[in-house]
């Protein structure tokens, strides 16, 4: 190897709350917390709010991997930017709450984001 080797590592936000670290081609999408309780107080079991958290298809991208979204660097497309809000496909990847139990993570590869949404200026 020379000295030139460009080394990939994976690009984050700055949370201190987001305690994992992708890896290859998967990116981290902060996603919406499902309550475990509705709106008229009835109180819902773990395996209901794990399953709607899978349900979820929207999120921010908060980290990817050194490898995710290299085909479309690759060709000189735009490269979502951590922050966008993303569509993703629904029941990819995992999910992941931090430590503290505060927010809601879902480890999916970077081929099943869709599509970013663009924030209009008006």
């Amino acid at each position: 190897m020379n000295d030139e080797t460009k080394v990939l590592t994976a690009q984050m936000i700055d949370d201190p709350e987001l305690d994992i670290e992708p890896i290859d081609d998967t990116v981290v999408v902060e996603v919406k917390k499902i309550e475990g309780k509705t709106a008229g107080g009835i109180l819902l079991t773990k395996s209901i709010t794990d399953k709607d958290q899978m349900f979820e298809d929207e999120g921010t991208l908060v980290a990817y991997g050194p490898l995710a979204f290299y085909t479309l660097s690759a060709n000189n497309a735009e490269v979502p930017k951590l922050g966008s809000k993303v569509y993703f496909k629904r029941h990819s990847g995992i999910v992941h709450d931090n430590e503290n139990k505060t927010k809601v993570y879902r480890c999916i590869l970077d081929k099943d984001i869709y599509v970013k949404r663009r924030i209009s200026n008006a």
